[in-house]
């Protein structure tokens, strides 16, 4: 790490740590730790509150310059609106950074705890609402702009109506939620003509649907919306991995109907494909799927030559199926040869 002197009111030092979780290298780190007075963002007299350290460097952060503000491990009662590149870091240090707001913050910032700035980012924090009685509210709104979020704990805290992370809009749609928890909600997520990435997140304890995604209006001729991307069985180390439990609605619901939602290779609570299916609402593909006990299982691809058995030429138009049905059937040949990625 090299440390320099930063320039301009309230920067604080200045660190090259390329950790920028996705949107660059982090140029600079301001600090913030309660107390009084305001600070200067310093790690010696850090800012007093994360939105004074986030209007501090609202100017100077950008796609050159990405700004991380370093929280110190406690509770902060503030709803954020975070600029474009800014990364808020918590503290693995016990007892945990949390921002919690109470419900006047969070409808004077729009109905949600922390709304997303472009190219920002989330990592190693707790996020609830403190004393609301419960409505349309959410933890995280990620609305026309892509976000990074990792190891984040989004608690619902049982709040009626509480969703775990809003996703919004086409511009979202390069955003990836990853390693972290949606607890105690109504919604785990809800996605609106819009798209993400998520993987090895937990989504346990939940009223309503793990997945919410939302109808949406398209216009003849135009573009199906993208949808959420919950897992690839053709990349089951980079995609998938999710967690679902204590789900009381669908796993997945897909109200828009088209595109398919892909949510392969995710563990359901469940090994039987007769009770997932069950929990899935509308066009989604969840197979193959992790098992929910504790087996060993080995991952291999299929691969299935066709031949007739008279003139033993290739079959190129056959439908090939397993029984149980623990993968979807696939018909396509190249000189009849059939593959399965992954079983």
């Amino acid at each position: 790490e090299g440390e320099g002197e930063g320039e301009g009111e309230g920067e604080g030092e200045g660190e090259g740590e390329g950790e920028g979780e996705g949107e660059g290298e982090v140029a600079q780190t301001v600090f913030v730790r309660k107390g009084p007075g305001t600070g200067s963002g310093t790690e010696a007299d850090p800012y007093t509150s994360i939105g004074v350290a986030i209007d501090a460097v609202r100017g100077v952060a950008n796609e050159a310059f990405i700004v991380a503000i370093d929280i110190s491990p406690e509770e902060f009662n503030e709803a954020l609106t975070l600029a474009p590149y800014i990364l808020l870091r918590g503290s693995s240090d016990a007892p945990g950074t949390v921002i919690a707001p109470s419900e006047s913050q969070v409808m004077a910032n729009g109905n949600t705890a922390i709304l997303a700035g472009a190219n920002s980012g989330l990592r190693g924090l707790t996020i609830r609402i403190n004393g609301a009685a419960g409505t349309d509210y959410s933890l995280l709104t990620i609305d026309n702009v892509v976000m990074n979020v990792n190891d984040v704990i989004l608690d619902g805290t049982g709040i009626a109506g509480v969703t775990g992370i809003r996703v919004l809009q086409a511009g979202s749609s390069g955003s990836i939620i990853e390693d972290s928890s949606i607890l105690v909600c109504d919604v785990g997520m809800e996605f609106f003509q819009s798209s993400a990435l998520v993987r090895r997140t937990r989504f346990e304890t939940i009223a309503s649907d793990g997945v919410w995604v939302r109808a949406a209006l398209v216009s003849k001729g135009t573009e199906a919306p993208p949808s959420p991307r919950l897992g690839d069985a053709n990349d089951l180390v980079g995609t998938g991995q999710n967690e679902f439990e204590s789900v009381t609605g669908a796993f997945v619901r897909n109200e828009a109907g088209n595109p398919t939602v892909v949510a392969e290779g995710n563990n359901w609570g469940a090994d039987d494909f007769a009770v997932i299916d069950a929990k899935m609402e509308g066009d989604v593909d969840f197979l193959p799927y992790r098992l929910a006990s504790n087996a060993t299982i080995l991952t291999l691809t299929l691969v299935v030559e066709v031949r007739d058995l008279v003139t033993m030429d290739p079959v190129v138009d056959a439908t090939l199926t397993f029984e149980p049905a623990i993968l979807n059937p696939t018909v396509q040949s190249d000189a009849g040869v059939y593959t399965f990625p992954a079983i």
